[in-house]
């Protein structure tokens, strides 16, 4: 059978919170409908050049079949990083949801989203540690570019991704905040968090938000901790074709909705 480091997936969230503290927690949603792609994502995590981190996968609504496949991918991690890898199981909820649940079981001084079909550099970690020696305390960014990516089937059946386009520079160097508040610029695995935002000043993603949930969270916080930023790129967003993602299963006036309801709340700040 397929073996989870620590005993098992993690029921409770006060059983792997508050114990020793790595420079970066990794969150990574998933609902086990992706596991080529969460492969991937772990794959990454394993060869960055900075390796004082831990990697927390959530797993949000997964059935038991699910729960067995990213077991089984958690399984396959060479030693060096499959003993800093744990699965916390959370149950209901909007998107939002499993981030708060992953910031509150967090170890991490910084806490970083990177969900389970998006791509870092092996620098990602390194840049985030570089940043935070000159900016401790800061919101920290590096450089994302954008692909398009789809998925190919492969002679037994099962899928692969593929990049379908080049690399393109999307996203500016710099934080703006004047211009993230018309629209994100900012895609949510390029930026890691200091947990004593979540910690000491009780700031949590907005569970009432079905989408941009990331957003919303980034134009709050940035003005209060302030941006570091980095020009080095360190990761990609992954932009698919023909599969499904938050865009697809999200109609265009439930995006409107929260971005305006967002709007109203930072209103009343």
């Amino acid at each position: 059978g397929h073996q989870v480091p620590d005993d098992g997936p993690i029921d409770s969230i006060a059983e792997c919170a508050g114990k020793d503290e790595y420079f970066l927690t990794v969150l990574t949603r998933t609902q086990g409908k992706r596991i080529d792609t969460l492969r991937e994502v772990l794959l990454c995590l394993s060869s960055q050049t900075v390796q004082d981190f831990e990697v927390l996968v959530v797993g949000h609504d997964l059935a038991i079949e699910q729960q067995l496949a990213v077991e089984g991918v958690i399984a396959e991690l060479h030693s060096g990083i499959r003993d800093r890898v744990r699965l916390l199981r959370v149950e209901g909820g909007s998107r939002a949801t499993p981030l708060n649940a992953g910031f509150t079981a967090a170890r991490g001084r910084y806490v970083a989203m990177l969900d389970d079909d998006d791509l870092v550099g092996g620098n990602w970690v390194e840049t985030f540690e570089a940043l935070a020696k000159k900016s401790g305390g800061s919101l920290l960014r590096a450089v994302a570019v954008a692909q398009t990516w789809d998925k190919v089937t492969l002679r037994d059946g099962g899928l692969a991704a593929r990049a379908i386009g080049p690399m393109q520079a999307i996203y500016p160097d710099d934080f703006n905040l004047l211009l993230h508040l018309t629209e994100n610029r900012s895609p949510l695995h390029s930026l890691a968090f200091p947990r004593s935002l979540f910690t000491d000043m009780k700031f949590r993603f907005d569970d009432h938000l079905t989408t941009a949930e990331d957003w919303d969270f980034i134009v709050r916080v940035a003005p209060v901790a302030g941006v570091a930023c980095s020009k080095d790129i360190t990761c990609i967003y992954r932009r698919w074709v023909d599969t499904e993602t938050s865009f697809s299963l999200h109609a265009q006036d439930e995006w409107r909705t929260n971005y305006y309801y967002s709007l109203r709340k930072m209103d009343t700040m």
